[in-house]
């Protein structure tokens, strides 16, 4: 999995926390990943006397579907609260994705595929006096729910890319402020069935988390 974190929000990290990391076994950087995607499926054909008609049906693929697919696989039972989150260790570790509900966390990377396409496009703005500065970066990002070696296969899967626009904020007595937003499309199967699929998938939040223990189980 490619690094989601960029090098400057690393670095601006280790500047404003460093008497803290100094201090701590692990620190990482918690955020929260969200998937909302939608799309049509082939339906099925009903005659109606001299009438045959075939249908596609709408689909749905949230986060909510993805961790009940990935629970059903792995053996796990997830609450409705459980969510998905990524998590990098602290500085320029190699991201994981996991699942967390309440106390309990899994680490599910190994059924996704996340890719950064091509290079980027960037814009920025800084305030001298102030110390306030925020940058966006543009740029094709490709995530996947795929196969795991070793586990049942998934009955659902999809492969979609599209335009991310990764935004950070940052000043001189706060954490930095990241997001990124991407709107994508592609396609993708449930039960053997086709789906073709449009939406976004988003990576929020900014939450550093010390820990003194090994990474959560790997499935």
């Amino acid at each position: 999995m490619n690094q989601y974190v960029k090098t400057s929000i690393v670095a601006a990290s280790i500047a404003l926390f460093g008497a803290f990391l100094c201090r701590a076994d692990q620190t990482n950087l918690v955020q929260n990943l969200s998937l909302r995607l939608g799309g049509i499926e082939q339906g099925s054909t009903q005659t109606n006397r001299n009438i045959v008609r075939t249908s596609a049906d709408p689909v749905r693929v949230g986060t909510s579907e993805v961790i009940q697919q990935l629970g059903t696989t792995t053996g796990h039972s997830f609450s409705d609260q459980a969510i998905l989150v990524l998590v990098t260790p602290l500085p320029g570790g190699i991201p994981a994705i996991v699942i967390r509900d309440g106390t309990s966390a899994v680490d599910v990377s190994s059924f996704f595929v996340y890719e950064i396409k091509t290079g980027f496009v960037s814009s920025s703005q800084s305030n001298l006096r102030s110390g306030r500065s925020s940058s966006t970066d543009f740029s094709v990002q490709r995530l996947a729910l795929v196969d795991s070696a070793n586990y049942p296969a998934l009955t659902l899967h999809f492969d979609v890319q599209g335009i991310a626009v990764d935004t950070t904020t940052t000043g001189p007595n706060a954490a930095p402020r990241v997001e990124l937003d991407a709107s994508v499309s592609g396609w993708g199967d449930q039960s053997g069935k086709l789906l073709l699929l449009e939406g976004t998938f988003r990576v929020q939040g900014y939450s550093l988390e010390v820990v003194t223990s090994g990474p959560p189980p790997t499935v």
